[in-house]
């Protein structure tokens, strides 16, 4: 067996979307926009790309995807300058069936040993892959899944018969807040930035320019900001979102909360969003470890019996429960993950 691991270069972008064209899918976004290739893949730091490849007698037979945290900051200073620190979000994994024996473990392994002082996730696989994370030492289990729903749901009842009565979510005791919705780029810019200078969000820990890159510069999809206030005024945190459509009308996906506070009662004025733009129902993932009886913003969470249909891209009737795999460094606080972390938050294919 002639194996060869190795990182990928800049002269290996042809022949990564050409696999994932011949062995993923035709349609792959990534084999069609080059753009969006080098969006999530391209490292401006170390001018090579984010994946590991598998050789054997030279022939390209396994791919391992992965976007660290400081992938979408310019300006590299600690902790974000060096493979120590970081959030490493595995993507993009595929083995060849005639590929080594075990060469699917070694390109995650790679990845491990590059990056040893940092947090490793994996989100979105399917779940036969779950035991070979239980093999290299991973905890597993699945994003919670929240939602807040239009009130005067029409024609599309049916499909949402198994959701909670809505009225028996409502929390006692949670603080009331309003939404801002942050109007243009600039002032997107300048909120962040004087977030960032006074240190008002401790769990504000990825740098402004993170989010206005990954979410503003984002020409795959319109991604909107709120920011989150007190009735006094007082600044709480934002959260970022985006509407699509579906078969049944349109929908809002909220993909990350930036908040220090867990009581605040986001559900409220979510639904009053939902009734002004006219939309189904909001949805939201995250890992918080939470009790049961506990539920972060107020939001209905979901139980593994209750059906919400997935009406984002690819559309389906049946719920999609988005699997976690978490390995992290030693004396490291469990990160905060949502949907928007890696590139579980884009578009799939080209139509």
């Amino acid at each position: 067996m002639n194996e060869n691991i190795r990182q990928a270069t800049v002269d290996d972008v042809e022949i990564i979307r050409q696999f994932l064209s011949e062995h993923w899918s035709q349609n792959h976004i990534l084999t069609k926009s080059e753009e969006l290739f080098n969006f999530f893949y391209f490292n401006r730091f170390k001018k090579n790309l984010n994946f590991f490849l598998g050789f054997q007698n030279n022939q390209l037979t396994g791919i391992q995807g992965f976007i660290p945290s400081n992938q979408f900051v310019s300006e590299v200073t600690p902790p974000l300058n060096s493979e120590n620190n970081l959030v490493i979000c595995l993507s993009l994994w595929k083995v060849l069936s005639f590929a080594p024996n075990g060469q699917g473990l070694r390109l995650i392994r790679r990845i491990e040993d590059t990056f040893l002082n940092s947090t490793i996730i994996a989100t979105g696989y399917h779940d036969s892959v779950e035991p070979i994370y239980k093999r290299l030492g991973y905890d597993t289990g699945v994003l919670n899944h929240y939602t807040v729903m239009h009130p005067n749901l029409k024609n599309v009842d049916t499909i949402f018969e198994s959701l909670p009565d809505v009225k028996s979510n409502i929390v006692v005791g949670l603080q009331n807040v309003d939404l801002i919705k942050l109007k243009n780029s600039e002032r997107i810019n300048e909120y962040l930035i004087n977030l960032g200078k006074n240190n008002k969000i401790k769990n504000f820990v990825k740098p402004p320019e993170h989010y206005l890159k990954r979410f503003i510069d984002f020409k795959w999809y319109n991604y909107e900001f709120y920011q989150i206030v007190s009735k006094k005024r007082e600044n709480l945190g934002f959260f970022i979102s985006r509407i699509t459509a579906s078969p049944y009308g349109p929908v809002l996906r909220i993909v990350d909360i930036i908040t220090d506070d867990y009581s605040l009662n986001l559900y409220d004025p979510i639904q009053e969003l939902l009734i002004d733009l006219n939309l189904i129902y909001a949805d939201y993932f995250d890992n918080l470890n939470i009790e049961k009886n506990q539920v972060p913003f107020g939001l209905i969470r979901l139980n593994e019996t209750q059906n919400l249909p997935n009406l984002f891209e690819p559309f389906s009737n049946r719920r999609k429960l988005i699997r976690l795999a978490i390995r992290t460094k030693t004396n490291c606080a469990l990160p905060y993950i949502t949907r928007s972390d890696g590139d579980q938050d884009r578009p799939s294919e080209v139509r």
